[in-house]
């Protein structure tokens, strides 16, 4: 609703970095105006400081929806958004909420069984080894939590929408950050560019529209292959 949301990560690790980079990709994808405040708390056990950060975040930025991945500073987190009138928080990485939660909105679920599940699957298989195997929403090892009454039928169903566009991989990617810029794309064009340099304008009048292939590599990983890019000199 004030077109800003938070999170907070505990360390800076790679991970990490790019499940923020995610979060803002994806949220300005459902709301183009949606601006991301995120700061690291360096701990992850320090529910106080989880406080501190999101009791901050409401005071600047009029944040009012957070996420995290920080252990127990998540639940400090969750402690300012309760205090405040109209501030919401996702879980993770269980099913926190309830329908009756006037906080947690909805939860990220990671099933951590499924993931060795699959390992076992290549073991048995004679397949396993060197290679990376990601639990994701296609195999079950993410998955939607409960939503809070709070969430309307209409937003539950859209929310839905989304996840299973991003299991069938239509749902816009973030390519990469080419020149600086994070480009996504959609249905194979151009979704948003996202620049701090006004030297890069060229970039939203010329990369409208481009080519590119998806691939899937033998380990399962999806790749995006850009076949086509203008070239300035």
């Amino acid at each position: 609703e004030t077109n800003y949301v938070g999170f907070i990560g505990a360390i800076e690790l790679d991970t990490t970095v790019a499940k923020i980079a995610c979060y803002e990709a994806a949220a300005k994808i459902v709301n183009p105006d949606c601006q991301v405040t995120s700061s690291y708390a360096g701990s992850f056990d320090d529910a106080a400081k989880g406080k501190e950060i999101a009791s901050s975040m409401i005071t600047t930025y009029d944040v009012d929806v957070m996420f995290g991945d920080a252990s127990a500073v998540d639940t400090g987190a969750r402690e300012a958004m309760a205090e405040s009138e109209n501030r919401f928080a996702i879980a993770q990485p269980g099913d926190f909420g309830s329908a009756e939660d006037e906080v947690i909105i909805c939860s990220v679920v990671t099933d951590n069984s499924a993931l060795v599940g699959g390992c076992m699957d290549d073991v048995v298989a004679g397949t396993y080894g060197n290679k990376t195997i990601y639990g994701d929403l296609s195999n079950g090892c993410l998955s939607v939590g409960t939503f809070s009454n709070l969430v309307s039928e209409e937003l539950q169903a859209e929310y839905l929408e989304y996840v299973e566009q991003i299991k069938e991989g239509t749902f816009a990617h973030v390519v990469e950050r080419l020149f600086g810029a994070l480009i996504t794309t959609q249905n194979h064009t151009i979704h948003t560019i996202k620049h701090d340099d006004y030297r890069l304008d060229f970039l939203i009048v010329s990369l409208k529209h481009f080519i590119f292939q998806k691939k899937i590599t033998k380990s399962g990983k999806q790749i995006i292959k850009i076949c086509k890019i203008p070239v300035y000199y």
